[in-house]
């Protein structure tokens, strides 16, 4: 038996100000935490799923950003970044990527014996649409999945399941259709098609949340500042997936779950909808 891998995973910091239900006055302190955690325990990488600030505008962006960045600095594991809704309000991927010095762009890596892909998808606003995976994106995830026979875990910033937003404080009312890209489907179509893919795990709809399709868990994970499910504090989350003989799942902070799920056969598919 090899031994397993086990990726921390933290989302949604919103370090900035108090909005809605985010506690992102206290989101520093709280990454500061994870990290602490992060690095005493055995941990081969961490993965940031972006929305590592609340916009606000871009001298303050800059200097929320630079601050998380510093914070950052002090892990002592391997870390790779996704950027998020919030991050390109007023400052550009570049901007970003200079700022945090890490790099923002589609990449991929193997790991004892699996497939990471660490997919940074467009998080353009589109008036009226919503948002959209561009053609760019979709290219390279076909590509990434072609040229790799092992077991693969995707990681997004944006669920691609289009999971029920019934109950979440954003997205059931205020925030409808906002909730991931218009035309995720297509991502889906490319996963499942792949034959590699054993799980997508994404932020964004704060909120934890398992959701299978085609028999591939999409796991979306709680925001590290949030509050609405642990009100009046500020949930603390963040998740160690474990890659083994099985795939684990646990969250931790005051919004904890635990899922466990036998691996996805890979060839073995549900059957198509009826019609």
């Amino acid at each position: 038996m090899k031994k397993p891998l086990r990726i921390a995973v933290v989302t949604d910091i919103h370090y900035g100000p108090d909005r809605y239900s985010k506690k992102g006055d206290e989101a520093l302190k709280l990454l500061e935490s994870f990290i602490r955690q992060v690095n005493s325990m055995e941990i081969g990488l961490v993965v940031d799923l972006g929305d590592r600030i609340s916009n606000t505008d871009p001298a303050d962006d800059r200097q929320h950003l630079a601050d998380v960045g510093t914070a950052f600095k002090s892990l002592t594991k391997e870390s790779h970044h996704l950027i998020g809704n919030h991050d390109v309000v007023h400052l550009s991927i570049e901007e970003n990527e200079k700022i945090l010095g890490k790099s923002l762009q589609h990449h991929s890596l193997d790991r004892q014996g699996w497939h990471l892909a660490f997919w940074n998808t467009s998080c353009k606003l589109h008036e009226g649409e919503g948002f959209r995976l561009e053609q760019d994106d979709l290219s390279w995830l076909a590509a990434d999945l072609a040229a790799t026979d092992l077991p693969s875990v995707v990681f997004s910033h944006m669920p691609l399941d289009t999971g029920s937003m019934v109950g979440n404080y954003y997205f059931e009312r205020r925030y409808a259709h906002g909730e991931q890209h218009r035309n995720a489907f297509l991502a889906r179509d490319l996963i499942e098609g792949s034959e590699k893919v054993i799980a997508v795990v994404s932020g964004h709809v704060h909120w934890n949340q398992l959701h299978f399709m085609d028999g591939i868990p999409h796991f979306s994970l709680q925001s590290l500042s949030e509050t609405y499910t642990t009100h009046p504090y500020a949930a603390g989350s963040w998740a160690r997936l474990t890659l083994g003989d099985a795939l684990e799942l646990e969250v931790f902070g005051r919004d904890p779950v635990m899922y466990r799920t036998p691996l996805k056969n890979p060839s073995h598919h549900w059957l198509p909808p009826l019609d």
